[in-house]
């Protein structure tokens, strides 16, 4: 239940990057090594598995909270793994497994034109430094909580 409300939390706070923080000061200019802010041109609703209006994307792409969602999760989850009590093995396998999945959710971001990599890459590093800090913090959290 604490981990769906930090993904909650994630998700306002991808929200909050790409109307007050991205959009603002890329608006639809280029730069470098970040790219463009807006999506792909002709990029589709990328929201919906299955979009039969086939619908344009109407929300501004930088970061990509897809990325920032896997990337959040994939982080919690290794520091998890290895700080649990199993073979090294078992544990390597775990994290590869996280990885690709993670890996694959990020590419497909790119490949279906819903993002650009850098929209891809810059929301992953955001997931990672807040499921990092999430992670690092847990214990003061739940004492916060009492949970």
């Amino acid at each position: 239940l604490l981990f769906g409300f930090a993904l909650g939390i994630s998700s306002l706070i991808n929200q909050f990057l790409k109307e007050f923080v991205f959009k603002k000061i890329m608006d639809k200019d280029e730069f470098p090594i970040l790219g463009k802010g807006t999506r792909p041109k002709g990029a589709k609703d990328c929201s919906d598995f299955i979009d039969p209006d086939n619908r344009l994307s109407s929300s501004y792409g930088m970061p990509s909270g897809h990325s920032q969602t896997s990337a959040f999760f994939a982080i919690v989850f290794i520091l998890m793994i290895i700080n649990e009590r199993s073979s090294k093995s078992i544990k390597t396998l775990k994290t590869i497994i996280i990885l690709v999945v993670t890996l694959l959710i990020m590419g497909s971001r790119i490949h279906f034109g819903c993002h650009t990599i850098q929209q891809v890459t810059v929301g992953g590093i955001i997931g990672l430094l807040l499921g990092y800090l999430y992670f690092m913090n847990l214990s003061k959290i739940k004492s916060l909580l009492k949970v």
